[in-house]
C-alpha cells in the first residue's frame, strides 16, 4: 500500500493480527511477519515507516520517528514488547508447581530477550474499571444460541487403535460406529461451519482444519456462546490459500502421517469440508490417502483435480505451516489471504445463522465426513 501513497510518512496496521518484530520472536513460538518497523518507499520516493504489533494488546509497540526539517523521515526503529504475567506455572499441571531454580531460569531469559519479554503487573485502577465489562462478557457466554437433539463427539483419528484420544462423553461417542467410521462430528462441524461462512468472505472449494485444534464435544441440549469458545479458545483466524491439488494430497498425507506415526501427533490429523478421501493406516507413510473427491455446489462429489488451483479456507496456525502442514507454510504473497476473522467467532456465526426460530444444531450428512472410509 505504501508505495501507492503519497505524502504518507507513518503506516500504523491494525486489524490484520500482523505481528512484526525481530527473528529471535521464534524462540518463543511467535513467527514475525518482518521486521519492527518494516521500512518502504512511498510514491514519491520518500521513506515510510510501517508497524503493527499483533491483536488483543498481546504486543504494545513501542516506535521512535525522526523527522528532518522538511517532514521526511529520517530515521525509525522500535521494538515490540510481548507483555506477560509475573507469575509462572507449567502447562502440564500433574507435573507440580515450577522449583525455585526453574523460576529464576525463566527471569534469566526474561533478561536475555532485552524487552522483547515484558513482565507486566495490572493496574488495580484499569482492573475495576474494565469489572463491568467482564461482567457483561460473562452473561454473554451464558447466552444460548442453539439447541443440538444429539451428542456431538469429539474424536482426533478415526477407528479403534488411537482411541485414547477421543471423546470426555465416554461409550456413548467412543464406541460410536459412525465415529470410529469417519472421526469426529464436532470437528467436521468445525470444518463445514469454515467452509460456508468462508465463502461469505472470499471464494472458497474447501476447509481444512487440524483434530487437534477443536477441544471438546458437544452435549445433548442447549449450545452457549461459552460452549463455541471452548471448541475453540485458540487465537486463530481465518485465511484463504489458493493451492494446487497436488499441494494439498501432500498437505493431507503428511498430517495423516504425523497423526499415525510412532510419536503419534494425533492432533494433525486432518479434516475437511467439500473434501473427502479415503485413509488406509496400513500403507506406508505418503501413500494413506487415495479416492479424493470434492464436494460440487450441488452437493455431489466428483473427482478432485490435482492439477487445479483451489481455494482453502484455512485458519492462521496451518497456513503458517504448523503441526505439520509445512506446505502451507510455503504459500505467500497473492496466493495467501489473512481475512482476520477470529476462528471462533466463524463458528458462532454459522451457528446463529441456523434456519428457523428454534436454531436446531442437527448432525451433517455422513456422506459429508472427510474421512470417508478409514482402514487399518
Amino acid at each position: 500500500m505504501a508505495r501507492k501513497l503519497h505524502g504518507v510518512d507513518v503506516i500504523i496496521g491494525g486489524d490484520s493480527h500482523t505481528l512484526l518484530g525481530p527473528e529471535s520472536m521464534k524462540q518463543y513460538g511467535l513467527t514475525p511477519s518482518g521486521p519492527y518497523p518494516t521500512m518502504a518507499t512511498s510514491q514519491d520516493g520518500k521513506r515510510v515507516c510501517i508497524a503493527h504489533a499483533a491483536q488483543y494488546a498481546y504486543v504494545v509497540g513501542e516506535l521512535h520517528v525522526e523527522f528532518d526539517d522538511h517532514g521526511d523521515v529520517i530515521r525509525c526503529d522500535g521494538e515490540p514488547h510481548v507483555l506477560i504475567g509475573t507469575s509462572y506455572t507449567r502447562t502440564d499441571k500433574k507435573k507440580g508447581p515450577l522449583t525455585a531454580h526453574e523460576i529464576d531460569a525463566i527471569r534469566q531469559d526474561l533478561v536475555r530477550s532485552n524487552g522483547t519479554l515484558l513482565p507486566t503487573v495490572p493496574d488495580p485502577q484499569t482492573i475495576a474499571l474494565l469489572a463491568p465489562y467482564n461482567a457483561q462478557k460473562e452473561a454473554f457466554g451464558e447466552k444460548v444460541v442453539a439447541m443440538s437433539p444429539q451428542v456431538w463427539c469429539l474424536r482426533r483419528v478415526p477407528g479403534i487403535a488411537r482411541i485414547r484420544y477421543s471423546s470426555t462423553l465416554g461409550d456413548v461417542c467412543n464406541l460410536a460406529p459412525h465415529v470410529q467410521a469417519h472421526g469426529g462430528d464436532v470437528q467436521q462441524l468445525v470444518a463445514e461451519a469454515f467452509l460456508q461462512q468462508g465463502q461469505k468472505y472470499f471464494h472458497a472449494d474447501l476447509s481444512i482444519q487440524n483434530a487437534g485444534g477443536v477441544r471438546t464435544d458437544i452435549n445433548k441440549g442447549p449450545i452457549t456462546v461459552k460452549d463455541i469458545y471452548a471448541i475453540l479458545p485458540f487465537k486463530n483466524s481465518l485465511v484463504q490459500l489458493k493451492a494446487t491439488g497436488t499441494v494439498i494430497k501432500t498437505v493431507l498425507e503428511e498430517a495423516v502421517d504425523a497423526a499415525l506415526g510412532p510419536h503419534g501427533s494425533t492432533g494433525a490429523y486432518p479434516y475437511s469440508a467439500g473434501l473427502r478421501w479415503t485413509v488406509d493406516a496400513r500403507k506406508p507413510a505418503g501413500k494413506r490417502v487415495s479416492n479424493l473427491e470434492i464436494r460440487g455446489r450441488d452437493g455431489k462429489y466428483r473427482a478432485f483435480n490435482l492439477h487445479k488451483v483451489w481455494n482453502v479456507a484455512t485458519i492462521s496456525f496451518l497456513a503458517d505451516g504448523q503441526d505439520h502442514y509445512s506446505e502451507f507454510g510455503k504459500i505467500t504473497g497473492s496466493r495467501r489471504t489473512d481475512v482476520g476473522l477470529d476462528y471462533a467467532q466463524t463458528l458462532l456465526d454459522y451457528i446463529v445463522r441456523l434456519p428457523g426460530h428454534d436454531k436446531i444444531l442437527r448432525k451433517l450428512p455422513e456422506g459429508y465426513y472427510s474421512t470417508h472410509r478409514f482402514i487399518e
